[in-house]
């Protein structure tokens, strides 16, 4: 795999899962949750996004 793809499409998965934005967001919608149930949400999350 060309190394210069790779950075490319990395930056590219950056800019549109931004995680500086996408952190406020998540925790305003959980917020109500315990800690437990934000962190198997969050782990969800990131195997959903990575899929």
């Amino acid at each position: 795999m060309d190394s210069a793809l790779f950075v490319q499409a990395l930056g590219a998965f950056f800019a549109i899962m931004n995680p500086f934005i996408a952190l406020p967001m998540f925790l305003a919608l959980t917020s109500g949750y315990d800690h437990a149930r934000q962190r198997r949400t969050s782990l969800r999350v990131v195997v959903y996004s990575a899929v």
